[in-house]
């Protein structure tokens, strides 16, 4: 069993600083429908961004860091036969700045939606775009009454990475001699994760045009189920619940179902694949 909990640690490398991600997938009884996307970096980020991209030459004064609308498009064909891009704008908050798009697709199994935005390896100066690597959800669907559609959890054919999963080894790198490496202290460690995970919040989505008759999925709320849901705030205000999660103490599926139902903030599908069927 792949450990549950690196997948918080991953959130936090791969979306380096990314404050909110959202993903909400829609499907019509007749297998069309709609993937749509919310991201939004914090404002420091965006500065250091900004910063990194003018030096280079990019982005103009004023100009957005984040929102890249060709990167965009070019997801469509990213994501599989048949997707457009419907809308796409940036976004300006409070806490950041971001940008929502929202794709078109005529054929639900031909498409494939990685678990996040910004999932991979992306480029700093270029954030707008999905990477073809890491974990992706695909689907399968067949028409009827009710319609029946079928959430695949699956790794991507061009990535070693499973879901949840990251390496704890690096390869090709060396072991540091001993005193080179500058010890911290667990306080210090603790600190660190606190303030890069402060505010951070993830989702992904699955909402069916029409009332679902029955599923198997774990977390249900009228015709949408969640696939993933996590807010860290309420998880690092509770001491004992961000203790559990940094020290591997959630390692089966059980486990965390139990945890998901002792604290909030935390909510992950536990099965590879989902069933809802709906008319």
């Amino acid at each position: 069993m792949k450990k549950i909990t690196i997948i918080l640690i991953t959130v936090v490398l791969i979306l380096s600083g990314c404050l909110q991600t959202e993903t909400r997938i829609k499907v019509e009884k007749d297998g069309s429908g709609t993937v749509e996307q919310q991201v939004i970096l914090r404002k420091d980020i965006v500065e250091m961004m900004q910063g990194m991209q003018a030096s280079m030459g990019g982005t103009a004064p004023g100009g957005s860091a984040v929102y890249n609308e060709e990167k965009l498009k070019e997801n469509a064909n990213r994501m599989g036969p048949g997707v457009r891009m419907l809308e796409a704008r940036a976004l300006k908050t409070e806490v950041g700045e971001g940008y929502l798009v929202r794709y078109g697709f005529t054929d639900i199994t031909r498409i494939r939606v990685p678990e996040t935005p910004l999932l991979g390896d992306t480029p700093p100066n270029q954030p707008s775009g999905i990477s073809t690597e890491g974990p992706v959800v695909t689907f399968k669907f067949s028409k009827g009454n009710p319609a029946t559609l079928v959430v695949q959890f699956r790794k991507d054919e061009d990535s070693k990475q499973e879901r949840g999963e990251m390496s704890g080894k690096v390869e090709g790198k060396e072991p540091e001699a001993e005193g080179e490496k500058e010890e911290e202290s667990p306080e210090q460690d603790t600190a660190m994760m606190q303030e890069l995970l402060r505010d951070m919040k993830l989702s992904l989505r699955v909402e069916v045009g029409g009332t679902i008759t029955s599923t198997n999925a774990d977390y249900r709320s009228g015709s949408i189920v969640t696939l993933l849901n996590v807010d860290f705030n309420p998880l690092l205000q509770n001491k004992e619940a961000f203790e559990k999660l940094t020290t591997d103490k959630v390692n089966s599926l059980d486990e965390l179902k139990a945890f998901s139902r002792k604290y909030p903030g935390l909510q992950m599908e536990t099965k590879e694949e989902v069933q809802i069927k709906f008319r």
